[in-house]
Order: structure tokens, then C-alpha cells, then sequence
């Protein structure tokens, strides 16, 4: 019977116990609490969330696990409806694989976000022909940069508030392209209040360009955290560039576009002013190749300079050799400044490796000596390299250009309409520069539908000056010329002896030039991966000063050595 009353009184006491449980959580009692109501709040917040931590990180890890599986098998279940539901046609196989890429990708992007970074970073020129599904004009499309980039960031956010990582301060440039990508949407929306089909058309087009190219940004400072990772992000750009390079070999050859060795049908180079044509490869277009095939050119040979291994060295030149040949079949002057920049200014920026930068400008300025009277031969390699026309023609598009930001100074004209306005500027600059601006010669014989072709703006800067004002120009260009500033400012304070030290730095400062030059003979805002890169070289900038200052802090935290007793003397407690 003790034992019954016993059970019974201690069922008894449990509503009461829950219910002290639930009082001493909503108002436990603090006896260290400081006084006043404002300190004691702040006190009982921080104890409230002392006591939510461990739910609240099981909550976000088990929301991520269930995010990132949800999206794999949604993706799974989507491939295979398309085996099932795809027709036999020539693009399936194509479009099943791709999606089946996508898939693994998200799943990477959740458990491992360094290595889904680095393989985006090496498969991102093929994703950006293939890996697109598009709802129709003024429809935003789906991408494969666009699908594993935003599930990195995601889940890179929930990481940060999962681990209540500090956020810290951001850079001047980072400042102003936030305060760009701000402006430019407040623009969009403020320019087009009633038109939402060419308001979703522009964003589509631009976003690439303007929000996730800066997304690309923050991912590589997030998962690039360590030296050897940042090595990896350098190797996976190296082999970008060698198959564009050997893309470009295909195409130089064969007149075709680099796909059509394994997709049916016969797919003619865009470009065939020149021999069989200009060779541009997975970036489309050959200005955005060729800048990016001397880049990467460049980060191989450093490779190949700071690696001990004979082998790895050989295949280094091997692979930058295949590179610059490639870069040199997109035909493309534009497209050799980032190149012929970095052949120049290597010798005087490096340090550890200013031998080998020497070797390599004095075997390139022999190698020209003697091959370019050979190549210039040929007359439609010189004149595709030295003819007036195109000069003539980006000189007449520039001059309209700069009417256009004269007449539309703060705002611009509104993103978007930068060929519009080329048109409705084209008798302001006088009839010889408006038939240049036309992509049209004097004296030649054209026939009329030729009159109503518009040659696009071929310089980005000038094109987000005229599209969005002074306002956006100058924080854009501020941005870039920011964070250039402060890799500068970097520099000098890295490691010579270090093979990701001074002499990287100087090579991706001088790349980031390079690049930002070559932008001036074309638009980059079509060529999605270019953006990328240009990005990436500023993030990997910015990390290595950061892991460098992390290290450099580690070695001066010195453990203050305890005092020597006398002999024989005690330890006092």
C-alpha cells in the first residue's frame, strides 16, 4: 500500500513539476543578475539564448540535412522524368546528364562546399551552353551557375548563423559594389514601373553580371579558407583553361564550334573573319578567351614555379605553352592585353620566382622575333590585326557612348537600353562615324538591310556609365579600383619566400588589371564566366592577406614562460 501511495503522490507532482519547470524558464531566477531593467533584460536575453543554443544548432543542422536532400532527390525524381518523358532526340542525352551534374552538385554544395566550389569552378564554361533551361522570353532562366552558386550561399548563410560566426567588417570596394547592386535594382524598378515583362528580360540578362558575380565572390572568401584550398581554386582555374585551349586548338582547325565534335550537326564559328575563324571555345566570346586563357597561362606557370617536382614543372610550361597558342587562335587584340601585361610586368613585380619570369619574357620576345614575320604573312592574319575598320569602328561607338553619358549624366538611360540609345545616337557624332558605328566601311557596297544592324557598345565601363549614370559608374569602377587598392596595400606585407606570397599577389593584381583593360574592347556583361573570373581574382586576393595575417598573429601569440623558482623553494597555491 506505501508503494501504491508513493506512485500515486509522485504522479501527483508532476503537473507540478512541469509547471515550475516552465516558470523557472519563462521567468528563472537570476540571483547574478545586475540591477536596472534595461542590464537585467539584456541579462535574461542572453541567458534565454545560452539555453536555446544546443535546439536551435540541431534545428538549422537538421533543417540543412533535410534542405539539401529534399533538393536531390526533387532533382532526381526530375531526371527521371526526362528519361521517361524526353523524346529520342539529338539534345537528350545532353540535357539528362547535365541535370544529373546539377543534382550531384546541390548534394556537394551541403556536405562538402570547398570541393562543390572548386568543381563549379572547373565545370562552369561547360554549364553556361548546356546547363540552362529557359521559360521564354522575359522569363528569368535556370542555370547551372545560378542553381550551385545559390544553394552555396545558402547554405553557407545557415552555416554562419549555425556556428553565430562574426560577420566582419566589409572592405571600401565590398561597401560600394553592395551600394551598386542596391542602386541598380532601386533603377530597374524606378525606370520601368509598368513594364514587368522587360523588367524580368533585364534582370535575367544582367544578373549574372551584376548580383551573382559578386556572389561568386563572397563564396570563394567563404570556402577558401585555408592555403591549400586557395591552391586548389588556382588549380581548378588551370584546368578551365587548358581544355579551352585545347577547345580552341579544335575549333582553329576545323572551323566549327568545339561542341560539334560530339553533337550532331555542323556548328559554324561566329567569328570568320579570319582563316577558318576565331576560335573562342566555352567562353563564347574571343576577347573573354583569350584574357582568360593568358591568365590562366600565367597561374600554371606559377605552378609549375613553386612546385619541387621536375615532372610537374615540364607539364606546367607544357600546359601554359598549349594556353597561350589558344589565346593566340582567338585572333582577337582585346584579348592579348591581360597576356602581354603580365609577360611584361612579371619580371619587375616577382621576387621569389624573377628568374623564371625573366626566362619566360626573353623566350616569348625571341619566339615573336621570329614568328611574327611568318604569321603576318598570311594577309588575313594581318589584316585582321592591323586594319583601321575595327579601330575605326570602336573609336565612332566610344565617341556616341560618351553623348550618350553627357545626355544622361546622373541616371543614365536605364539598364538595358544602351543599344537604343546607340541608335538614337548615331547622326549626333556626324554621318562618317555613324556609318563606322554601323560596323560598315566607305567606299564598299552594302546591301540596305545592313543600315539597320547596330554595332553594340564594346566597352563595359563606358556601357554601365550610360546605362546607369554617373552614380552607378562610379561605384561600380570604384569598387574595382577599391579592392585593387588594397591588394596593393597587401603586397608588400606577404612573405617573399612563400609560394602563395608576394609573388601570387603581384600576379593576381596585375591579371586583375589585365582583365578590367581587356573589358574595355568588349562587353562583358554577355559572357557570364569572365565576370566570374574577374571576381575570383579579387577573392583570392583578399583570402590570402587574410590567411596570411591569421598566420602571422599565431606566430606572435608567444606563451609568456613562467619564472624560475630557486632550488628547493616552494610553489605558493
Amino acid at each position: 500500500m506505501r508503494s501504491i501511495a508513493d506512485k500515486l503522490r509522485t504522479l501527483a507532482r508532476l503537473p507540478i513539476r512541469g509547471w515550475r519547470r516552465i516558470v523557472g524558464l519563462v521567468a528563472p531566477d537570476l540571483p547574478d543578475a545586475p540591477s536596472g531593467l534595461i542590464a537585467r533584460t539584456r541579462y535574461r536575453l542572453a541567458f534565454y539564448r545560452t539555453l536555446a543554443a544546443p535546439r536551435w544548432r540541431f534545428a538549422v543542422r537538421a533543417a540543412i540535412v533535410v534542405f539539401g536532400f529534399t533538393c536531390y532527390f526533387g532533382l532526381q525524381l526530375g531526371l527521371a522524368y526526362g528519361i521517361t518523358k524526353i523524346d529520342v532526340m539529338p539534345l537528350a542525352w545532353v540535357l539528362i546528364t547535365a541535370f544529373f551534374v546539377v543534382s550531384i552538385c546541390v548534394a556537394l554544395a551541403a556536405a562538402k562546399p570547398t570541393f562543390c566550389f572548386i568543381a563549379w569552378l572547373v565545370l562552369s564554361p561547360l554549364g553556361f551552353i548546356f546547363l540552362r533551361m529557359d521559360f521564354g522570353a522575359g522569363l528569368p532562366a535556370i542555370t547551372f551557375d545560378r542553381i550551385v552558386i545559390g544553394a552555396l550561399a545558402m547554405l553557407l548563410v545557415a552555416r554562419t548563423l549555425l556556428n553565430r560566426q562574426p560577420i566582419k567588417a566589409p572592405l571600401v570596394g565590398e561597401w560600394l559594389i553592395l551600394g551598386f547592386i542596391g542602386y541598380t535594382a532601386v533603377s530597374v524598378f524606378a525606370l520601368h514601373p509598368g513594364d514587368l515583362k522587360f523588367t524580368l528580360q533585364i534582370i535575367s540578362d544582367r544578373f549574372d553580371h551584376i548580383v551573382l558575380a559578386v556572389v561568386v565572390y563572397y563564396v570563394a572568401k567563404a570556402v577558401l579558407i585555408t592555403k591549400q584550398q586557395v591552391k586548389w581554386a588556382i588549380i581548378g582555374l588551370a584546368i578551365a583553361g587548358f581544355y579551352t585551349a585545347l577547345s580552341a586548338f579544335y575549333e582553329h582547325y576545323t572551323g566549327t564550334k568545339w561542341f560539334s565534335s560530339f553533337l550532331p550537326g555542323h556548328y559554324n564559328l561566329g567569328w570568320g573573319d579570319v582563316g577558318m575563324g576565331r576560335a573562342s571555345g566555352p567562353l563564347i566570346n574571343p576577347a573573354a578567351a583569350g584574357t582568360f586563357l593568358g591568365i590562366t597561362a600565367f597561374l600554371t606557370l606559377h605552378l609549375g614555379a613553386a612546385s619541387r617536382s621536375r615532372f610537374i614543372k615540364f607539364a606546367s610550361v607544357c600546359a601554359a605553352g598549349v594556353q597561350f597558342v589558344g589565346a593566340y587562335f582567338t585572333y582577337t587584340r582585346s584579348g592579348y592585353v591581360a597576356a602581354l601585361l603580365l609577360l611584361v610586368a612579371m619580371p619587375f613585380a616577382a621576387r621569389r620566382f624573377r628568374k623564371q619570369y625573366v626566362v619566360y619574357l626573353v623566350t616569348a620576345s625571341i619566339a615573336l622575333g621570329v614568328a611574327l614575320p611568318i604569321v603576318m604573312s598570311s594577309p588575313d592574319i594581318h589584316r585582321r590585326l592591323t586594319q583601321e575598320r575595327t579601330v575605326l569602328i570602336r573609336y565612332a561607338v566610344t565617341r556616341i557612348t560618351l553623348n550618350i553619358i553627357q545626355r544622361n549624366p546622373l541616371f543614365g538611360v536605364g539598364l538595358g537600353e544602351i543599344d537604343t540609345a546607340l541608335e538614337q545616337n548615331l547622326s549626333n557624332v556626324g554621318t562618317l562615324s555613324g556609318i563606322y558605328a554601323r560596323g560598315m566601311y566607305p567606299g564598299r557596297w552594302y546591301p540596305q538591310p545592313k543600315l539597320g544592324e547596330v554595332v553594340t557598345s564594346h566597352n563595359s565601363i563606358l556601357t554601365i556609365f550610360a546605362e546607369q549614370g554617373l552614380i552607378g559608374g562610379f561605384l561600380f569602377t570604384g569598387a574595382l579600383i577599391a579592392l585593387l587598392a588594397h591588394m596593393i596595400r597587401l603586397w608588400p606585407r606577404l612573405p617573399v619566400n612563400d609560394e602563395l606570397g608576394r609573388d601570387l599577389m603581384a600576379l593576381l593584381i596585375i591579371a586583375a588589371i589585365g582583365h578590367i583593360l581587356s573589358t574595355l574592347g568588349y562587353d562583358i556583361r554577355f559572357f557570364k564566366y569572365p565576370s566570374y573570373v574577374a571576381w575570383i581574382l579579387f577573392a583570392l586576393g583578399v583570402r590570402l592577406g587574410e590567411i596570411h595575417a591569421r598566420e602571422k598573429r599565431a606566430e606572435e601569440m608567444v606563451e609568456t614562460p613562467a619564472e624560475a623558482l630557486p632550488p628547493r623553494e616552494l610553489v605558493h597555491a
